[in-house]
């Protein structure tokens, strides 16, 4: 066996599922995915997204595959950073989403619907509700109405204290 490959080991997942999660992506079955324990990083065939034809796999092209991942000649993914813990964290939230949808619509739609239905009517009462101020038709501006044609109409009960006092003014004055 070559020395590239002696601290090199192979393991097989049980499920597609362990191996999607880990690569955050839908990997089709049967795939091939490098694994590297100390960095938290791995490494996928470059056509990754299309299933590997067991007829055409020989050991010769696995070796290779190894071999490359080894050499950097892969693209490394994943990995322990910020960036990337924030990428599983948003993978993890909508996987499990999308997993609570699927097997139970019904209360999904009653924990997500009722409260997204509740706060777009509550923007939706905000944002459009009507902010003008119109006057109706009679109601008092000052000591003055206004009529249909926006005239001012004094009362007639101030119209006689003014011309009382306009009166009473005149008379002491005299």
């Amino acid at each position: 066996m070559d020395l590239e490959l002696a601290n090199v080991q192979f393991g097989w997942a049980g499920s597609a599922k362990a191996a999607s999660d880990m690569a955050m992506t839908s990997l089709p079955t049967p795939n091939v995915m490098l694994l590297n324990p100390n960095s938290t990083r791995y490494y996928l065939r470059p056509d990754y997204h299309l299933p590997i034809s067991v007829r055409d796999e020989t050991v010769g092209s696995l070796k290779r595959l190894v071999l490359q991942g080894l050499n950097g000649e892969l693209p490394a993914y994943g990995g322990g950073g910020l960036i990337e813990g924030l990428k599983r964290t948003v993978y993890d939230f909508a996987t499990g989403l999308a997993g609570f949808v699927l097997s139970h619509p019904g209360l999904a739609l009653v924990v997500i619907g009722a409260p997204v239905a509740v706060v777009s009517i509550l923007c939706y009462a905000i944002c459009c509700m009507d902010t003008t101020d119109d006057v109706a038709e009679g109601e008092v501006e000052g000591d003055a109405y206004l009529d249909d044609e926006g005239e001012d109409e004094v009362d007639e009960a101030n119209s006689a204290a003014i011309e009382g006092e306009d009166e009473g003014e005149g008379k002491k004055d005299q």
